[in-house]
């Protein structure tokens, strides 16, 4: 077997250069043949410089991508890679040393799994208010978590994230990432990873949960906030919005009237609970955001119906 570690960067060459060094330690199986594959993706730092010295220490081959736009870079590496397995992580992660292996065998296993996925443990750079340490099962969308136990089992409608996914070099292909979604430079269009999913999934193919993959995430200090967290929030509701289309009907100062009062109704809740700040108010954070990303791009698509009823 020959599997393609992927990653996709944009000004983290600190971060980075850690995530690499995870990979110099690596159990790395005697039959399996790999390459890591990072795309630049218009970074602006010394990324160039960490690739240039890890360039004789790992299997490493390397790409620019101009064009801003992770899922746009991450379908550039799909086209680069060589391995029969895509193993996706981010440029702030840490992976564990059995990370591949478990990959690998897994793969060899369950030859039907289109996709693998595997946990995700928060690496945080400073120590969570407490209000987020009490919600962190609450907020893994945002901080990139998961983690489904440490046995291994069919994944059915169960999440997994990009910091830590396996995908048939031949389905990647196939299904490549929107490029209308997915983070952007500065923009938050989040989403990428559950759109592929879906698609997955609607054309009948399933996945398998890998226990033994565990990587931790980095959760920088400025992501320990509400701001960031209603940000990210927002970005998902653009990204659904652009996935599933807008739909028409009456609307007020180019918003659709149904969302208006709903957002309206979400953001007095999340005011009403921001001294309690438990589940239930994060789950109106959450709402609250998407639907605020929703309007943003209904207004900016007022036309557009839903995209099943397009097709």
């Amino acid at each position: 077997m020959r599997v393609s570690i992927v990653i996709c960067t944009w000004n983290r060459a600190a971060l980075l250069r850690e995530t690499l060094s995870c990979f110099e330690r690596l159990d790395v199986p005697p039959a399996l043949d790999w390459e890591v594959i990072v795309v630049d993706n218009n970074s602006s730092d010394n990324t160039s410089s960490v690739l240039d010295g890890f360039s004789s220490r790992l299997p490493l081959r390397r790409a620019f991508e101009a064009v801003p736009g992770k899922s746009r870079a991450a379908n550039l590496a799909v086209r680069m890679a060589t391995g029969d397995l895509l193993l996706w992580t981010d440029d702030d992660v840490r992976v564990s040393a059995g990370w591949l292996r478990a990959y690998a065998d897994a793969a060899v296993a369950h030859p039907d799994a289109s996709w693998l996925g595997g946990p995700v443990e928060p690496w945080f750079a400073s120590e969570p208010p407490t209000w987020i340490a009490r919600n962190i099962a609450s907020l893994w969308e945002p901080y990139a978590l998961v983690d489904h136990g440490a046995s291994d089992g069919p994944l059915h409608q169960q999440a997994i994230v990009g910091a830590n996914f396996g995908l048939r070099a031949a389905v990647a292909r196939e299904f490549p990432f929107n490029e209308r979604i997915g983070p952007t430079g500065h923009a938050a269009l989040r989403g990428e990873e559950t759109e592929l999913l879906g698609r997955l999934r609607r054309a009948g193919l399933h996945g398998w949960w890998v226990g033994d993959a565990r990587v931790k995430h980095y959760i920088s200090a400025e992501r320990l906030t509400y701001k960031y967290i209603a940000h990210w929030y927002t970005g998902l509701g653009v990204g659904i919005a652009r996935s599933n289309g807008t739909f028409d009907g009456a609307r007020l100062f180019g918003y659709p009237r149904w969302a208006l009062r709903q957002y309206a109704w979400l953001q007095a809740r999340v005011a009403a609970g921001s001294t309690r700040r438990d589940v239930a108010w994060v789950r109106n954070v959450r709402s609250a955001g998407i639907l605020r990303g929703y309007l943003a791009e209904a207004r900016e698509s007022p036309a557009r119906q839903d995209s099943h009823e397009r097709g």
